[in-house]
């Protein structure tokens, strides 16, 4: 250990080199060199996706789905009867899906594309509506 300082003592005394280059980092931007970085890349987005809660599909009985094609019908009849749609849409990633709500009048049911457009130019297929709303 003695032969090793002894190898160095010329620069015990010597200070800090300082570049007239660049100015001297604050603390913040060099403790960020040593902050832990992500091993493993997309590891955080598969996580919460596996956290993130998706609904069953629910099921309606052939009562209920003749009530809403009657309801359908008379909405797309009457241009002027806003209402709002509770749709269950299927999740893109995983099974079960959200409900989501969509407020507007019927512009046109595509029979073809089995589709409902609104005057809010949302479109959603007639099979994912679950409920109804009649507005005022």
């Amino acid at each position: 250990m003695k032969q090793c300082s002894e190898n160095y003592a010329d620069m015990l005394r010597l200070h800090r080199p300082v570049s007239g280059r660049h100015a001297r980092m604050d603390k913040v931007a060099r403790g960020a060199q040593f902050a832990p970085f992500a091993a493993l890349t997309g590891y955080d987005a598969v996580i919460r996706e596996t956290g993130r809660l998706t609904e069953g599909e629910p099921w309606l009985e052939a009562d209920e789905i003749a009530r809403l094609d009657a309801l359908l019908r008379a909405l797309a009849e009457d241009p002027d009867r806003e209402a709002v749609f509770v749709c269950f849409l299927p999740d893109r990633e995983k099974t079960g899906g959200s409900f989501v709500s969509y407020r507007g009048r019927v512009a046109r049911v595509d029979p073809i594309q089995k589709t409902v457009l609104l005057d809010t130019a949302q479109t959603f297929p007639i099979s994912a509506i679950y409920d109804i709303e009649q507005g005022d």
